[in-house]
């Protein structure tokens, strides 16, 4: 029979180990509580993240997996889209496309609308903004083309098209497109999505919310801030048809757009050859063109 000091050592140790299982539960309970109300989450766990240059309101949606895509909300400041707009504005020019047969530029034959690139780093805005790209991107800045700035007005679009390279080019580049950002600058009244016509998923079907080409396939409305990043590339590294893409017409009011597509590798230098520099500045080469409509 346990003496009565035995009883009481029992008893203080049951005490014990009450009172540090209620520490424990306590102290977990103050775990969870602190990195849930924390705004420094790792990104992609609760879909937000607080970017100590970008919008307060900026969070991440992954869209679909073919193609790979994800819709960075408030990924621009409203100041930052007005700047870029501001430095485009007085170099906008009629969108041409490089012929390949002749090495001449000729009218886009895909769209219809005003264009301009802005240089890497222009300024302390453009800096910033590329700075960002790569750090929710995981991709070097210096693997980016510049910055390609586009205007586009009511009954105007951008035809079906894939970013990746075309094939007679992609040799003599050594490189290629692995994925492209689109920002939006502005709000669009009506119309002036971006549709993958080849997605897998189809949510925007019978939406009436969307234009009659933005219920093709998967689609983003332009959102002044808003930023779309798609990957051109599979996960082998050949090319996705899945992210053929296109800009829908506009219906009512204007769109302004920044693209930004990053390449495997790093970006040419000032000592790349001029037809190089001609093929990056035309947003897409006429065979290049074909190519993408085939894909559809």
């Amino acid at each position: 029979m346990p003496s009565q000091d035995n009883k009481m050592s029992l008893q203080h140790r049951r005490a014990h180990a009450i009172i540090l299982a209620l520490t424990v539960f306590r102290s977990c309970r103050c775990i969870r509580t602190s990195i849930g109300d924390r705004e420094d989450k790792v990104i992609g766990w609760s879909e937000k993240y607080k970017d100590p240059d970008g919008s307060p309101s900026l969070h991440i949606e992954h869209l679909s997996w073919s193609p790979r895509s994800f819709l960075y909300g408030s990924f621009l400041t409203e100041d930052e889209c007005d700047h870029l707009i501001r430095l485009a504005k007085p170099h906008m020019k009629d969108a041409t496309i490089l012929d390949q047969k002749t090495g001449k530029q000729i009218p886009n034959p895909l769209r219809q609308n005003k264009e301009t690139h802005l240089e890497i780093g222009q300024d302390e805005v453009v800096n910033k903004i590329e700075f960002r790209i790569s750090r929710y991107t995981f991709l070097p800045g210096y693997n980016g083309e510049p910055m390609h700035m586009m205007y586009t007005t009511p009954g105007h679009g951008y035809e079906a098209h894939t970013d990746w390279l075309e094939d007679w080019w992609h040799p003599q580049l050594g490189n290629e497109r692995i994925a492209t950002i689109i920002m939006y600058l502005n709000d669009v009244l009506e119309g002036g999505e971006t549709v993958f016509p080849n997605s897998t998923a189809q949510p925007n079907k019978g939406d009436a919310s969307f234009s009659t080409c933005g219920q093709k396939g998967l689609s983003v409305k332009p959102k002044k801030g808003d930023a779309l990043m798609f990957y051109n590339l599979l996960e082998n590294g050949r090319t996705d048809g899945t992210s053929l893409h296109q800009g829908c017409p506009v219906i009512r009011g204007d769109k302004w757009t920044a693209t930004k597509r990053i390449l495997v590798n790093r970006a040419p230098n000032n000592d790349a050859t001029g037809m190089f520099k001609k093929a990056i500045v035309s947003n897409m080469l006429l065979k290049g063109s074909n190519s993408g409509s085939k894909a559809a």
